[in-house]
């Protein structure tokens, strides 16, 4: 049998393409990445599907927790911050006691990152509608953060999030980035933004979060793991 260090599970939409490329590839050493799928017939991503996707997770926790992992993370950002500032750590305790294990969630795996760094003014970029901005916006400020801005990409089809390449990344954040912030926040666990997060550190010389960084960076940190990455900015890196 294996030997793993940590092992780390992951509850996530069938149509996301894109965290377990990331979890793969910025993971320490010794760490095993393992994912239960949650069924998503539409292919939006809004309120009500949203909604849906947070109600199916029970299921998913107590699967995931079959594969003896260490820790879960509930990996979607929209899902997790949907309901206002406090929900995210109810939904956590929901789905921990389904799956018997420690488990995380996206929104407050970044709302840890970034009292980690110390950042309270904030740009977020994000590719969803308004409908979920706004309850985003709402989210951040119930707990404590001061939004300079915030700017959506405007997409509500789930199928065309990993289809935006890094660099459409990298530009629209520098276009809309407020050089009031004390860093910017990217947010989405279904976009390829942990590609461009040295290049957008260095640019703006403020530091960098973005949805699959600190989902990652908890679940290292709350397993106990504390091996740095030099590629993935500077929570990784430093913290």
């Amino acid at each position: 049998m294996i030997a793993w260090k940590h092992k780390i599970g992951l509850l996530i939409s069938a149509r996301n393409q894109v965290i377990e490329p990331d979890f793969n590839q910025y993971r320490p050493a010794g760490v095993s990445v393992h994912s239960t799928r949650i069924r998503k017939d539409q292919d939006f991503t809004n309120v009500d599907t949203m909604n849906t996707l947070q109600a199916s997770a029970r299921d998913a926790a107590a699967v995931i927790a079959q594969a003896g992992v260490d820790i879960a993370v509930f990996g979607c950002t929209a899902a997790s911050f949907l309901h206002g500032g406090g929900q995210d750590i109810q939904l956590a305790r929901s789905l921990q006691q389904a799956a018997g294990i420690p488990v995380i969630t996206t929104a407050t795996a970044v709302v840890t990152a970034l009292q980690a760094l110390e950042l309270k003014r904030l740009t977020i970029i994000t590719p969803y509608i308004d409908e979920l901005n706004e309850r985003e916006g709402a989210f951040f400020r119930n707990n404590g953060f001061d939004v300079k801005r915030l700017k959506g990409m405007d997409i509500e089809q789930t199928s065309k999030l990993p289809g935006l390449t890094p660099a459409e990344i990298y530009h629209f954040c520098i276009k809309y980035f407020d050089s009031g912030s004390d860093g910017l926040f990217i947010s989405c666990t279904n976009i390829r933004a942990m590609a461009v997060i040295p290049y957008l550190e260095m640019h703006l010389g403020k530091p960098v979060i973005t949805s699959n960084q600190a989902s990652l960076w908890c679940a290292l940190r709350q397993s106990g793991n504390n091996d740095h990455c030099e590629q993935a900015g500077l929570l990784l890196k430093e913290h």
